[in-house]
């Protein structure tokens, strides 16, 4: 337990502020090895070149998620009590690091109940015919992840179809099929439009590029393959290279995901020193 000190006399501010930044040093500390620890080794750098990770993004992320819990529950708490004694108005920044603390401390349990609640409640949503309809609109329109959920979709499309019609399986069968294993709503929609225009005599490609939802080049190599009589040829060639796209793009996300969320934790920690060191120079400012 720290000594009593007098805050109305200057020298026992001052053992205040050796006091405080003693125990703020040993917690932090503790902290910063932990997340050295752990979280350090996931960049790899050659001759000074970033080249990968030696932890997938998924441990990287559970071993920041560890970090985070020990710092709001036990290294800020102590750090807020030393801050307390001051009767010192704090700073704006460190009033909210030191309110989230308090809240995740005060309300952890309910939290601990409230947060597998929401998880269930959102995965029953997503599976209703209403969330799966906005998830799949939604997954075709993020930003980086969108592009990518459509080649996935085409990918498939193309793929299995493909493969069905070398088969000998009917064209229309084939693309029934199809629109099954493409794994999204919205680019089934189309793929079922172009299921009746060729139940009607008419070509697969227009129904395809009026939805909107496949590449130019995807419906001009189809419409090509139709003429030449090679559809299955075509539709092997655009799955194999969206299918080589959607491996490389993955990859990279998967590469970029570790070294992302170590910058993310380290700028976690540049504002909890921050917000630990702003009343501290508040105070060592009376002392003059």
């Amino acid at each position: 337990m720290p000594p009593l000190i007098d805050l109305r006399k200057p020298r026992d501010l001052g053992d205040l502020l050796a006091l405080t930044f003693t125990l703020w040093w040993r917690h932090l500390g503790v902290f910063l090895t932990l997340a050295f620890v752990l979280i350090a080794p996931a960049v790899v750098l050659v001759d000074g070149v970033w080249v990968g990770s030696l932890f997938d993004p998924e441990s990287t992320n559970t071993a920041g998620e560890a970090v985070s819990q020990m710092l709001f529950t036990f290294v800020i708490p102590r750090i807020q009590r030393i801050f307390e004694t001051s009767g010192k108005e704090l700073p704006l920044l460190t009033r909210v690091i030191f309110g989230l603390s308090s809240f995740v401390l005060d309300y952890k349990w309910y939290l601990l109940v409230a947060i597998p609640l929401v998880a269930y409640g959102a995965r029953r949503w997503f599976k209703s015919a209403k969330g799966r309809a906005w998830w799949h609109r939604t997954s075709l329109r993020m930003p980086v992840f969108g592009p990518l959920n459509r080649l996935v979709a085409v990918s498939r499309f193309c793929r299995t179809l493909a493969t069905l019609l070398v088969s000998g399986v009917p064209i229309l069968t084939a693309l029934n099929i199809a629109r099954a294993v493409v794994g999204n709503d919205v680019v089934a929609a189309a793929v079922e439009q172009a299921s009746k225009n060729i139940s009607e005599g008419q070509s697969i490609a227009v129904p395809l590029k009026a939805s909107g939802q496949f590449p130019p080049i995807v419906t001009h190599m189809i419409a090509i393959g139709e003429k030449t009589g090679e559809l299955e040829a075509m539709l092997s060639k655009v799955a194999d290279a969206y299918d080589l796209e959607v491996e490389n793009t993955v990859n990279s996300f998967t590469s970029l995901l570790a070294p992302i969320l170590v910058v993310f934790m380290g700028v976690v920690v540049g504002i909890i020193a921050l917000a630990v060191l702003l009343p501290m120079s508040q105070m060592a400012s009376t002392l003059r």
